[in-house]
């Protein structure tokens, strides 16, 4: 799988909320930096997301969408060697919106950052 394959599969994930699908473009080194509680390991991210569902759903005020996130302003950029992408997301139905950020090589997902607004307390 090349880094546009694992950056495909890594969005489609989070657009269908699929732990399962994120997990698969994931390096073994992989880190998600997320401002709320930190740095999150591969090992940790299952638990991790399992949590983060909770919190949308018991948050979500406005009605469900066929999708748990929408993408809108991906940029990428590759260096032949890592492949950088940047997108502003949504959550539908919460007020939940911030920019990320991943870092792609041959391995798969190795960095996601995510930035967003001030978010209910969880």
């Amino acid at each position: 799988m090349g880094r546009e394959d694992f950056l495909e599969l890594h969005t489609r994930g989070w657009a269908n909320g699929d732990a399962s699908a994120i997990m698969r473009a994931l390096a073994d080194d992989y880190v998600f930096d997320n401002p709320r509680v930190g740095n999150i390991t591969k090992p940790q991210f299952e638990a991790y997301f399992r949590e983060f569902r909770k919190m949308v759903e018991a948050h979500r005020t406005g009605s469900a969408s066929d999708k748990f996130m929408t993408f809108e302003d991906l940029v990428t950029a590759d260096d032949g060697t890592t492949l950088t992408a940047w997108v502003w997301w949504r959550i539908p139905g919460t007020p939940l919106q911030g920019a990320g950020l991943a870092k792609i090589t041959d391995a798969g997902v190795v960095l996601h950052r995510s930035a967003f607004y001030t978010v209910p307390q969880w």
